[in-house]
């Protein structure tokens, strides 16, 4: 921050705090800035991707004067800086980008192109506001290198599909040309030769390594896309069947896609993308053949709706797949028992037989589940959580309970009771304490959908370990869709605590591309007796707010009468209800209250805590 305020004494430093940094550095749509200045816009700055590194940045031009600041924030060259400034014109931009350049050198920025270059050309027709922009776009801001998920590694050995030679979409013959979104996994897999295989190990930067194009969730258009050219001689490529693949994509496939094409040496037709495959719904871990009428290009776009993972795309002429599906039926019949490959080689070759044109579809679900089935949540070593169940008591591994009627203290050698008991102990009045995490009693009680992780990760003490340390849902389709998770707040017969005494942080580390749009929290209380969830009566205690920009990161909700939208707060509150919209993945909740005596106190009756 700099100095403002009176002189002297009565100076402060101010600093933006991290909820404003936070936002300024959220992208939002690109409206254009990319192709303008060659990075994505924040909020009050610009954002370039320079490899890993995240560069903030923005130009500087008065009548007499240019600028220009860069300041890594995330990345490997986090924290580095560089502010250039010159009492020059237009004259002057080439030299800030030079020494801005030099400087990146000598400091050993990452993820920067350092070869020589042609230098920047002003032009006479060129609009005076674009001198500056496009000076350092071209400059020095195209220097900077894209950043690609983790690359996946195929290893000597891997079967080669048998349709590969057969495909105009050979690796030799694409070439890619815009791709707006490959955050999870790279678009050259969908023209890999190989057949597609899954390492539920292989886990990168991004997340998840995955031998296919996978797009983060929730992006602000309405279908991510790949523009590619295929490169066939003369004449354009002639097709008349469409293979796509979502193999090990399932909860996270695209719901549906568009193949467009154009033929760029007609200049009539350069501007229009023709659709030859239309809008059409896909299906998880699925072979889908399209037939279409004869179709000729060399440019295509195959758009992704609205986002998610397709793993192979195929274009072929029908005779020739038929040929050589007939070829393998006689000479390599092993090769048509491949479940990766062929999920069903007979209706294959029946669909290729059909001797109509275009408009014929078949679908064919690979016959081997990928480990993605929703899992049950485990709650306190072995206890089924089902929403709008009874609460369940922590149980011990022997059997034996404790949380019961007697306030806690059945079961007094327990070790999950003696971890607890030794957690609280060790807590002093006026410490903050997380009353949610596990180690100090908290559980998940329900969760709705833990297509990918756990919720019962949410509570656990220790940092997260990676995406699969936490609660993370499938894809949602459906508008108004949420996933949530219910916490008991302290060990079992905690009363529970006045919301206001309570700090509640969201913990999104390693969910940077697939964190959710917005979160809700709503805080209620156990009723006595037998308690269940259908009868808490649900306040909420955070209003949905928008988390997107806070990938990666965390977030802290204080709560206030002013946080909860209506100025209506539960006096108590011994659970918490956490919701995700529409879907997405966090990794963990701590909600954090001063303990006071008259909690110690409580704990103490419990008998989880020596006293004192």
């Amino acid at each position: 921050g700099r100095p403002c305020g009176e002189e002297g004494s009565q100076r402060k430093e101010v600093v933006l705090s991290h909820e404003t940094a936070v936002n300024m550095l959220h992208l939002g749509p690109d409206l254009g800035s990319l192709d303008f200045m060659g990075a994505q816009m924040g909020l009050g700055v610009f954002v370039a991707v320079c490899g890993k590194n995240r560069v903030a940045c923005h130009q500087a031009a008065n009548d007499g004067f240019r600028g220009l600041f860069l300041v890594c924030f995330w990345g490997p060259d986090r924290g580095k800086g560089i502010v250039v400034t010159s009492n020059g014109d237009n004259a002057a931009v080439a030299m800030i980008c030079e020494i801005a350049l030099e400087i990146m050198l000598i400091e050993g920025w990452q993820g920067v192109d350092y070869r020589p270059r042609s230098v920047f050309a002003e032009h006479a027709a060129m609009k005076q506001e674009e001198h500056v922009n496009r000076g350092v776009k071209d400059l020095l801001l195209s220097r900077f290198l894209p950043d690609l998920p983790d690359k996946h590694q195929s290893r000597c050995g891997d079967p080669v599909d048998a349709f590969s030679k057969l495909s105009l979409c050979s690796p030799a013959a694409v070439m890619i040309h815009r791709c707006n979104n490959q955050r999870f996994a790279r678009a050259e897999n969908l023209f890999s030769p190989l057949v597609p295989v899954f390492d539920p190990l292989a886990f990168g930067n991004d997340g998840k390594i995955m031998d296919s194009w996978e797009t983060q969730r929730h992006q602000e258009a309405e279908f991510d896309f790949v523009e590619f050219s295929i490169s066939t001689g003369d004449k354009p490529a002639d097709f008349d069947l469409i293979h796509v693949s979502t193999i090990y994509h399932d909860g996270n496939h695209a719901s549906h896609c568009q193949l467009d094409v154009r033929d760029d040496s007609d200049r009539r037709s350069s501007e229009r993308w023709v659709p030859v495959l239309p809008f059409t719904s896909l299906d998880g871990h699925s072979s889908h053949w399209f037939k279409v009428c004869p179709h000729r290009g060399r440019l295509f776009r195959l758009r992704n709706y609205p986002d998610g993972g397709i793993s192979r795309l195929g274009l072929y002429q029908s005779e020739e797949v038929l040929r050589a599906l007939v070829e393998l039926s006689a000479s390599r019949a092993e090769v048509l028992q491949r479940r990766d490959m062929f999920p069903n080689a007979s209706a294959l070759q029946s669909f290729l037989c059909n001797g109509s044109n275009g408009g014929q579809s078949l679908r064919l679900r690979f016959p081997f589940e990928i480990g993605n089935e929703q899992k049950p949540l485990v709650v306190a070593d072995g206890m089924q959580g089902v929403a709008g169940g009874t609460v369940p008591p922590l149980q011990s591994s022997s059997g034996g309970r404790w949380g019961g009627g007697d306030g806690g203290r059945s079961g007094e050698d327990d070790p999950r009771r003696l971890a607890v008991r030794r957690a609280w102990s060790a807590v002093r009045a006026g410490e903050e304490v997380d009353i949610a995490g596990e180690l100090y009693g908290g559980r998940v009680l329900a969760a709705s959908n833990q297509h990918y992780g756990p919720a019962a990760r949410l509570l656990a003490p220790e940092a997260p370990l990676g995406m699969h340390d936490g609660f993370e849902s499938k894809r949602s389709r459906q508008p108004g869709h949420f996933e949530e998770a219910t916490i008991a707040l302290g060990p079992p017969g905690f009363s529970g605590c006045d919301p206001r005494e309570l700090r509640i942080m969201v913990d999104f580390t390693y969910f940077v591309n697939n964190n959710p749009r917005e979160v809700e929290i709503l805080g209620g209380e156990l009723p006595s007796g037998q308690p269940s969830l259908v009868d808490v009566n649900w306040q909420v205690i955070v209003p949905r707010t928008f988390v997107k920009p806070y990938r990666g990161n965390k977030i802290v909700f204080p709560i206030t009468t002013t946080s909860s939208g209506h100025g209506l707060l539960p006096a108590k509150v011994s659970v918490l209800l956490i919701r995700v919209f529409p879907d997405g993945g966090l990794n963990r909740v701590r909600a954090l209250s001063m303990a006071s005596p008259a909690l110690l106190d409580e704990i103490a009756t419990l008998g989880l805590r020596r006293c004192s």
